[in-house]
């Protein structure tokens, strides 16, 4: 049907499982295609956005019911952070407006010099010095004996004698073996020395005692 140049067509289709009839509006010039009578449309994607966001809204509405404790926290925390934020803040302004009050003439008459010291500074100084004088004449040594310089001079450390070497053991003295002859005269015992030993063989007195 077409109205005013306009077509419009109403088609009609028959569903192959159900064997339900379908019409269709159709406008070509818009390139449109409105179904109005006989079906309806099982999935709409834009709804399934919508569920999504109503799931994700119940879901955290929930956790929040129970966590309320942890949300209490976290609000007080937040607020703390926002009153030092703002402490902050204040000490930075009081800072700056200290400092701009702040004259640079009053400021140099502050500061004292070296050379306007009270005399109670000056004495103490000056006794101060005295003190430290004493302490090192007093620290100095006495000078020595017919020294003609007043400086006294320091004395040579003490030296310390070096240990002696450890001396190896002595060997034992050896034993000496004395042959006597026929014609000698026998010989005189003697008491042994210490550090020494003489031994006689038997076989040379038993000759002597022969031989006279």
């Amino acid at each position: 049907m077409c109205v005013r140049a306009v077509c419009v067509r109403r088609p009609g289709y028959l569903l192959t499982r159900c064997a339900s009839a379908e019409r269709v509006r159709d406008r070509p010039h818009a390139i449109d295609a409105t179904r109005y009578a006989g079906a309806t449309r099982n999935f709409e994607s834009w709804r399934q956005q919508d569920e999504a966001e109503e799931k994700f809204e119940g879901e955290r509405k929930e956790a929040a019911e129970a966590n309320a404790m942890s949300a209490l926290e976290s609000k007080t925390l937040d607020s703390k952070i926002e009153m030092d934020i703002l402490d902050a803040l204040d000490e930075i302004k009081a800072y700056n407006e200290r400092h701009e009050r702040v004259d640079r003439a009053e400021l140099g008459s502050a500061q004292k010099p070296a050379d306007e010291m009270s005399a109670k500074e000056r004495d103490e100084m000056a006794a101060f010095k005295r003190a430290q004088a004493a302490r090192a004449v007093d620290a100095k040594p006495p000078p020595l004996q017919g020294s003609s310089s007043d400086e006294a001079v320091p004395a040579p450390p003490p030296t310390l004698a070096a240990p002696e070497p450890a001396r190896p053991p002595s060997p034992p003295a050896p034993v000496v073996l004395k042959r006597r002859l026929a014609d000698a005269p026998p010989p005189v015992e003697k008491k042994p020395k210490l550090g020494g030993l003489v031994a006689y063989s038997s076989s040379s007195s038993s000759e002597g005692e022969g031989a006279s």
